[in-house]
């Protein structure tokens, strides 16, 4: 029997390092926006010995492309970057000041002007905040582009440093209370409180980093440094690793928590993932890794293999074909939103592994009996005959002879659902999709993501449908690089 394969969605390869830097230089403090990664490189090699004269680069994923951001012959350290913006610390006046650069304008901007030390700044959207040391302590200040007003969020005598903003949102951490250092988020919106302290254990929480309602920090309070995680959504504080060595430096975006791991006796970037609740090594090498930073799928760090700091990326690419069922199915994830008819849609935080063409997976809080009874009655449409029923399964047989099954399962193992469930056919998934509009959320690469409110209707195992506004050439070169690798031959 031959199967033709028409349309394949594929991201564009499996995760590898990327080296982004290979000069004699040091390259170190990376932070990534979307497809551009920036840095401090120091020009004369003397960062290791605390005096370097850096300057800010970038580097342009989508077209391979390195840029020099800054040339003055001071030093430029700390840089971020959201969107075409880059902000950084710089010292050409003598002492610190804030400095953004915008990529659209190529035009250069002094943020800062005070004769105190201003550093560490961090970017979001129309807002910069930073580290300021004008009141005699280290406060917490921010920028507002569009408006150009500086304001000052914190004005605690005590110490507040390395802050970290997401939208109307800015954290730090804070000694106010004493030797410990603990975590402060302060809420731009909020006109009543807008001040909040995170953590109150005694022992030191340091660099926390902000995306969405999650706040990700380290902490010592288990006699080495794990890292740690709060939800503003629930208010609950959650342990991310539990291993008995140094985990510091977390950040976070979306469902990826990447830190610093020195549990293999050198430093290496480690990854936790939200959605599959999994711990994953992302690098092997013996020298140190450290710094990292993640946006979507994309991580970068810094990195000593080569006798320097380079930068390197790793891309964690979520896989899967959408295509003809009965090819290489089980070498690619592949994550289902399923609709079906209104009692059910799994929610995008979880993920289904080794799915092949006769089984689907999720999970869910669905009444049980409730399962039970939409299922029997589906798969009756679909031509099914049931020859066995209990409270928490079903089986089935097809006019032609072949079996279904259907088995719920209690299920711990996804946070916030209770129950597994799992369907299998022995060989024909079409009879039992086509009954169904199925959305299929895809998250490749950067050339498309279709919308959750998009559902696809009339489905069957052979087609899927897609929207998206990528150069047609762009999408033909990869559907046949990748129906090729799959070992389909284009006739």
């Amino acid at each position: 029997m031959v199967f033709c394969c028409w349309i394949v969605i594929v991201p564009k390869g499996f995760a590898a390092e990327t080296a982004i830097t290979t000069t004699s230089s040091y390259e170190y403090f990376p932070e990534i926006s979307g497809d551009k990664i920036v840095w401090s490189e120091d020009r004369y090699s003397l960062w290791s010995l605390g005096y370097g004269k850096a300057d800010i680069y970038m580097y342009d994923l989508s077209n391979n492309t390195k840029f020099q951001i800054t040339t003055n012959e001071n030093n430029q350290e700390f840089p971020a970057i959201d969107g075409d913006k880059i902000v950084w610390s710089d010292n050409r006046n003598g002492n610190w000041d804030i400095y953004m650069y915008d990529l659209g304008t190529k035009m250069e901007m002094q943020i800062t002007n005070d004769s105190n030390g201003q550093m560490f700044p961090r970017i979001h959207g129309d807002k910069i905040v930073w580290m300021d040391d004008r009141n005699g302590n280290s406060d917490i200040y921010m920028y507002e582009i569009s408006t150009k007003t500086e304001s000052q969020i914190t004005t605690n005598s005590s110490e507040q440093r390395n802050p970290d903003i997401d939208g109307e949102k800015i954290v730090w951490v804070d000694d106010r209370n004493g030797i410990d250092w603990n975590i402060f988020m302060y809420d731009i919106n909020s006109t009543t409180n807008p001040e909040r302290q995170i953590t109150t254990n005694s022992s030191q929480q340091r660099f926390p980093r902000i995306d969405g309602d999650k706040i990700v920090w380290d902490d010592n309070r288990n006699g080495n440094y794990d890292i740690y995680m709060y939800d503003l959504s629930t208010n609950t504080e959650k342990l991310i690793t539990s291993d008995g060595e140094y985990q510091i430096h977390p950040v976070i975006d979306g469902n990826r928590i990447v830190w610093e791991d020195n549990r293999n006796g050198n430093w290496d970037i480690y990854m936790y993932n939200l959605y599959t609740n999994k711990e994953s090594q992302i690098t092997i090498n013996n020298y140190g890794q450290g710094r990292p930073v993640v946006d979507d799928n994309k991580i970068v760090w810094q990195d000593k293999r080569n006798g320097n700091e380079d930068i390197y990326l790793f891309e964690d690419n979520e896989f899967f074909y959408i295509k003809n069922f009965y090819y290489i199915y089980n070498k690619f994830l592949f994550p289902i939103w399923y609709v079906e008819k209104d009692f059910f849609i799994l929610a995008e935080s979880n993920f289904l592994e080794s799915v092949d063409h006769n089984e689907i997976q999720y999970v869910t809080n669905s009444d049980i009996s409730e399962l039970i009874e939409i299922y029997q009655k589906n798969m009756e449409e679909a031509g099914i005959e049931i020859i066995e029923k209990s409270s928490t399964s079903l089986v089935g047989v097809t006019k032609d002879g072949d079996s279904t099954s259907l088995a719920v399962t209690e299920s711990d193992e996804y946070e916030g659902y209770s129950h597994l469930v799992k369907v299998e056919y022995t060989n024909n998934l079409s009879l039992f999709l086509e009954k169904f509009p199925i959305p299929i959320l895809v998250k490749e690469q950067d050339f498309i993501v279709l919308n959750e409110t998009t559902s696809l209707d009339n489905v069957d195992y052979n087609e899927i449908q897609y929207a998206t506004n990528t150069d047609i050439r762009e999408l033909m070169e990869i559907y046949q690089k990748n129906m090729e690798e799959a070992g389909i031959e284009i006739t």
